[in-house]
């Protein structure tokens, strides 16, 4: 294996070179792409603002001696519906490690796909005083390790939520505030809707059970007793391609409200609603999705508004009364 692959160094002296003869002849040869570059390194990780936007990292390490630019980078996983790409150049010194973010696209759910790791593909350039413009980059392809286990994380996750949203659709609506006297004092109330859907395909039915629903950081749920809990406990069942839909009211309290714990908000509208599926291994989410997990429910932009809004007024209403 040693005589066949090339050090990412030899990849880039090479590209150095063939962009020297380009100034001598017409019609010089590209470099060759080492196959296993010893020079680089690489890994994924989500940070929480990766969460919420979709992506993820490439932290990408040089172990070389010579600063290089990632012009383009390619991300595949079997786990993956397609390529993931980015063409954002970074450069990276030697010794030293840069992140790439790159977005994910939808998680591809039939069997189960190898997950502890992707292929990355760099298209990269030496970056020195002698590195001439028009140098060819060089194209290497390095196995990047799921550092914290996140990806296959959020592949399950995504698989499961995609087996749900083909046998139920989930949402919250406001339904009033005690600020504006529609709803008990200091609360907010809300509703969560499931309505049934048929699988497409020959996915399997089954049904969808529907077993919990936790707080927010803007809104603290409260059990039927008025108690706050964590989690209020669900019992609803949800027959796949039936036609009665169902309805919880749900009550809740503000959980904060510091002036800018609403003009900051990322999270305050996002509801993880626990649940079960009969049938996991039928349509999307096939052999390796749970059969049971949580799934985030997001309020669409009329209710967020309106929560927002309530949370505001019911906040007023305590101070006023303080």
């Amino acid at each position: 294996m040693a005589g066949r692959s090339t050090t990412l160094r030899q990849a880039l002296a090479t590209s150095v070179v063939a962009a020297t003869l380009l100034l001598v002849a017409c019609t010089p040869e590209a470099p060759e792409a080492p196959e296993t570059p010893d020079d680089l390194t690489a890994e994924t990780y989500r940070s929480r603002f990766d969460a919420a936007a979709g992506g993820m990292q490439l932290s990408v390490t040089n172990g070389g001696d010579v600063a290089i630019v990632v012009t383009r980078t390619s991300v595949t996983s079997p786990g993956l519906s397609g390529a993931t790409e980015s063409e954002r150049e970074v450069e990276i010194p030697p010794g030293l490690t840069r992140d790439i973010p790159v977005a994910l696209p939808s998680p591809a759910c039939d069997g189960a796909p190898e997950l502890d790791s992707v292929s990355a593909s760099l298209t990269v350039r030496a970056d020195t005083e002698t590195t001439s413009p028009e140098a060819s980059p060089a194209s290497v392809t390095i196995v990047a390790n799921d550092r914290l286990g996140q990806f296959a994380e959020w592949w399950r996750a995504s698989c499961f939520a995609e087996a749900i949203a083909e046998r139920a659709t989930l949402a919250i609506r406001y339904l009033g505030d005690g600020a504006a006297g529609t709803a008990p004092p200091d609360t907010v109330a809300l509703e969560l809707v499931a309505e049934p859907r048929t699988p497409r395909g020959d996915a399997g039915a089954g049904t969808v059970a529907l077993t919990g629903i936790s707080g927010t950081i803007l809104l603290g749920m409260l059990d039927d007793a008025g108690a706050p809990v964590t989690s209020r406990p669900l019992e609803v069942v949800i027959d796949a391609g039936g036609e009665n839909p169902a309805a919880i009211r749900l009550t809740t309290v503000p959980a904060r409200c510091d002036p800018h714990a609403i003009a900051e908000d990322k999270q305050g509208t996002l509801f993880r609603v626990d649940a079960t599926i009969a049938a996991p291994n039928s349509g999307a989410g096939a052999a390796d999705t749970p059969s049971s997990g949580t799934v985030t429910v997001a309020a669409d932009n009329a209710t967020r508004d309106a929560l927002y809004d309530a949370i505001t007024r019911v906040c007023a209403a305590r101070v006023g009364t303080g």
